[in-house]
Parts: structure tokens; C-alpha cells; sequence
């Protein structure tokens, strides 16, 4: 079996059921790690190993590099973008997708013509709800929380007002930074 393709025996609708089905039965609180975290010990562990192999495996990291700009200029989006973009969508609220800002800084969402909508995962933007123990940051997570500041500093020379949505808030369909955003900027929803 080695290099096989399991997939490939199925045709493209049958694997993406499958595949579906699978998703569906570790979803939530059926997942055994659902609400857990690693300790800090183990974070760590695991962010030595991947940039040692790293190290080991330049070509794996330009491959990686590869195909994430290739995702990009695809649209690619993760599932909380997806979830966030559906729910912008549900309310008739204007907006475009991956908006890069003077070619420097790429940015999820623009809403109207200066307001920026951020959405963060818990794990690489270190939720500070979740993670409270600033001095034991993966250097992941430190160097995203260097760049969001970067990010909001740059928008915020420009005129653009940035809010963030986060991934634990997403999944459980809380979309109150939406409201907020509404509330506060006048902005009509199903306005279509």
C-alpha cells in the first residue's frame, strides 16, 4: 500500500461522503480532545520537533510555501472563514474576501470601504481567553501575535478600523462582533 492512493478506488462523490461522514463522527463533543488544550511542555515539544525536521527538510517548507499561495489565489478559505463569510451572507452585509491592503498585509474580510474583519484560530493567534499564560507561548504563536500588531497598526495608519472574530467563538455560532460591527458603523444588514 505504500503510496497508494486510498482514495483513489472511490469515485469523487463516493470518497467526499465518506470523507464527510468521518468529519461528522469526531465533530464537537464527539471528539476526545474536544476543549482540551496541551500543556505548554507539549506545545513546545512539538513546535522543536516541526522546525527541526524543518531544518532537516528545506524543500518540505518551500513545498508547504507552494502550495499555500496556490490555495490562496484559489480562495481557499478555512471553515471558520467559511463560517463567518456564510453568516455575512445570511445578513446581506457587503463584503469582499481576502482583501490585501497596499500589497503589504493581507487581511480575511473588508466591509464597506475601511472596516477590516480579522478571524482568528485559538491555537495560532493564542486566544488570550485560552491561553492566559503569555510567557509560554510557542514561538508560533508569539510571532502571529508580533505580526496581528503589525497588521492593526499598518490598517489603523490608514484609516481602517480592524475587528477580530475568534475560532471558539465562531464554532459555537456566536457572531456577536458582527452586531457589533452593525451597531456601531450604522451599517444596514440584508441590504442586498
Amino acid at each position: 500500500m505504500w503510496g497508494v492512493n486510498v482514495w483513489d478506488g472511490y469515485s469523487p462523490e463516493r470518497a467526499q461522503k465518506i470523507k464527510e461522514s468521518i468529519g461528522k463522527s469526531c465533530e464537537g463533543e464527539k471528539n476526545p480532545f474536544y476543549g482540551k488544550t496541551h500543556t505548554i511542555e507539549v506545545r513546545n515539544r512539538i513546535s522543536q520537533k516541526t522546525k527541526e525536521y524543518n531544518r532537516l527538510h528545506p524543500e518540505r517548507v518551500t513545498k508547504m510555501v507552494r502550495l499555500s499561495l496556490e490555495r490562496q489565489r484559489k480562495g481557499f478559505q478555512s471553515s471558520i472563514e467559511k463560517a463567518t463569510k456564510i453568516e455575512l451572507v445570511r445578513r446581506g452585509i457587503k463584503h469582499r474576501y481576502n482583501k490585501i491592503l497596499h500589497r503589504k498585509f493581507q487581511f480575511d474580510f473588508i466591509i464597506g470601504e475601511n472596516l477590516l474583519l480579522e478571524v482568528n484560530g485559538d491555537y495560532w493567534h493564542a486566544n488570550p481567553l485560552i491561553y492566559k499564560d503569555r510567557e509560554h507561548l510557542t514561538a508560533d504563536q508569539q510571532k502571529k501575535i508580533e505580526l496581528d500588531a503589525r497588521k492593526k497598526k499598518y490598517a489603523e495608519e490608514y484609516g481602517y478600523k480592524i475587528y477580530y472574530m475568534w475560532e471558539g467563538d465562531i464554532r459555537r455560532k456566536d457572531f456577536s462582533v458582527i452586531d457589533q460591527i452593525v451597531r456601531e458603523n450604522g451599517i444596514k444588514e440584508n441590504d442586498k
